[in-house]
Parts: structure tokens; C-alpha cells; sequence
């Protein structure tokens, strides 16, 4: 990765060489009227592609807590065309957030009826803290110390 390969093309093939090693792979080249030209790449059926990982993640959120049943129902509800879109940004919050504080956000989600991840992110990073955030002042820190 990150180095200059010598590549032979040919009418029927293109060939990869790796630095000093040999041949690497060999592809048949594709016809000039093909709409996807691409070497390597395999045609991507995206719903066997998508919908695992989106049942995976489901999974994963309704994990965390009971609440987040309704909040996946509500999200595919109301946001129809992008739900998987916010699904995926609310869990990535656990990356940074304690899931209790994830929780208390999406509840109050549901209770105002805002089902964007923008908004629950939003929340958090006003009102929770960060797993490993650093604090350079302690919160009961006095005037005069400065």
C-alpha cells in the first residue's frame, strides 16, 4: 500500500507487480461500452450489503436500553429515507458518551418529538461528559486561585 507498482496492460489483461516480489493479481480488462469499468471491483448488490449491517446495529442500540425500541421505530417512522443515517450516528456516540448519558438524550428525543442524531449529539456535548475528556480546571475552582 502507498507504493509505485509497475502494471503491463495487454488487450485481453492487466497485470500488477508488486516492488521486487512478482506479480501480484491479474484482471481480465472490461469491454470499452461498459457502463462500470472498474478493475477489481465486484458489482455490489446494496441491499444484501446494507441491510445486514443495518439489523447488526439495531441490534446494538436496542441493546443499550428498552427506550431505544421506541426511538428506532419513531427515527424509520419520521425519517424514513434517512433512519439508517441516524441510527448510525447515535450509536457512535458510545464511543464518546456513557450510555446512560446516550439514553437520557434520546429520551428527551422522544419526549420532544426531535428524532434527528444531530440533536441528541447536540445534547450531549452541552449537558454530558466525555468518557476520557481531560479536565484542566477542577469545577470547584475559586476566583482568587487565578
Amino acid at each position: 500500500m502507498y507504493e509505485t507498482c509497475p502494471v503491463r496492460k495487454s488487450k485481453q489483461q492487466i497485470i500488477i507487480y508488486g516492488p521486487g516480489i512478482g506479480e501480484i493479481i491479474r484482471y481480465p480488462l472490461a469491454a470499452k461500452d461498459r457502463k462500470n469499468r472498474y478493475i477489481g471491483r465486484k458489482p455490489q448488490n446494496r441491499q444484501a450489503t446494507i441491510y445486514p449491517q443495518t439489523k447488526e446495529m439495531i441490534l446494538r442500540l436496542e441493546a443499550m436500553d428498552p427506550i431505544m425500541v421506541e426511538y428506532i421505530v419513531q427515527v424509520k417512522k419520521h425519517k424514513p429515507s434517512s433512519y439508517r443515517h441516524h441510527l448510525t450516528r447515535v450509536l457512535s456516540l458510545k464511543v464518546n458518551y456513557h450510555k446512560d448519558d446516550i439514553i437520557m438524550a434520546v429520551r428527551r428525543a422522544l419526549k420532544y418529538k426531535v428524532y434527528e442524531s444531530s440533536a441528541i449529539e447536540n445534547f450531549l456535548s452541552v449537558n454530558a461528559e466525555k468518557k476520557n475528556e481531560i479536565k484542566l480546571f477542577p469545577k470547584n475552582r475559586t476566583t482568587d486561585e487565578e
